[in-house]
């Protein structure tokens, strides 16, 4: 099949409406730290916003935000962003406050490893972090290291958020 890119997402929302639960709210609202990602952009992460009472509980919250960008988009599923820029930028949208932290996976690949990025239709996007100096941008690997597995390995994520917060 032919899958075009050319038709982007232009805004997500929630319908019919609904409300967060409202322990979450108070959960969010005394957090230290609040983790969006790694997933796909708009229904993973930007759908967690959409429920009535989570921007304003995050707005409340003095936590720091942090974004896992990861290191890839979907050639053939959510038709948004291909650059890290555009996705810091097209989350940012959504959220109440600045972004504390950006952190994405610098991992490159090896040619076994963009096989498996080709079998399950991601592309690796540009890290243009230039593009996104007024947002703290971090960059580490935390790629799996098995055979026919690609993506991030959650061991190596968790050491990153570790270290980074």
């Amino acid at each position: 099949p032919t899958y075009s890119r050319s038709l982007k997402i232009q805004r997500a929302w929630l319908e019919p409406a609904g409300a967060m639960y409202t322990e979450a709210g108070r959960v969010i609202e005394s957090a230290d730290y609040i983790i969006f990602g790694p997933g796909s952009l708009y229904t993973s992460v930007i759908a967690t916003f959409l429920p009535e009472g989570v921007k304003e509980s995050v707005a409340q919250s003095s936590a720091k935000l942090v974004y896992v960008a990861g290191n890839a988009y979907e050639i053939t599923g959510e038709t948004g962003p291909e650059r890290l820029s555009d996705f810091v930028r097209e989350l940012q949208q959504y959220i109440p406050r600045k972004i504390d932290l950006v952190i994405y996976n610098n991992h490159v690949l090896t040619e076994h490893e963009q096989a498996a990025y080709a079998r399950e239709e991601w592309a690796i996007f540009p890290a243009d972090t230039e593009a996104i100096s007024e947002f703290n941008v971090v960059q580490y690997d935390f790629e799996r290291q098995w055979p026919d597995a690609p993506g991030l390995d959650p061991t190596k994520l968790g050491l990153v958020l570790l270290n980074s917060l």
